[in-house]
């Protein structure tokens, strides 16, 4: 008795790599990071992951362009160029940077695949995809807060 056993290649080493340009301050994003960290499938097409990783690029720098005027007026050429505090790893900057950035892209794709299952399953899943990207929208605010060095939580009484 015989079988046929079909194996693809590595869809990776089939396309090229994909970095979105940042803005000159910030790190370039690598998809190809963003698919590995976040286990994002091939379903997800380079063009709509380039699209959300722009969208969260614009969306993240928006939310820190005042800690960056901050940095860049103590001198600081770049996020790269920023002294990491002491309880942050040496790379620890750029890796909350790049969770705001990702989680923030993350996000914006489960929104637009919500509605990929059109069965009965494919609507109560829905539900659960935007608490799921919800999820994903505070970590990427915590990262945030995290990078600027400020509490998660504002509170204030009326």
């Amino acid at each position: 008795m015989s079988s046929f056993l079909v194996t693809g290649g590595d869809a990776r080493t089939a396309r090229p790599a994909l970095t979105v340009k940042n803005a000159d301050w910030w790190p370039d994003i690598s998809a190809d990071d963003l698919r590995d960290t976040h286990r994002i499938t091939d379903t997800v097409t380079d063009a709509r992951l380039k699209t959300a990783i722009t969208t969260a690029i614009a969306a993240v720098n928006r939310l820190l362009r005042d800690w960056q005027r901050q940095q860049v007026t103590a001198g600081h050429a770049s996020l790269a160029a920023v002294p990491v505090p002491d309880y942050l790893p040496p790379d620890g900057l750029n890796a909350l940077y790049l969770r705001a950035v990702y989680c923030h892209a993350h996000a914006l794709l489960i929104e637009r695949y919500r509605d990929y299952d059109a069965s009965g399953s494919g609507t109560r899943d829905s539900e659960t995809k935007g608490e799921i990207a919800g999820d994903y929208r505070r970590e990427a605010m915590f990262a945030i807060c995290d990078l600027c060095d400020r509490p998660h939580n504002i509170v204030e009484l009326i």
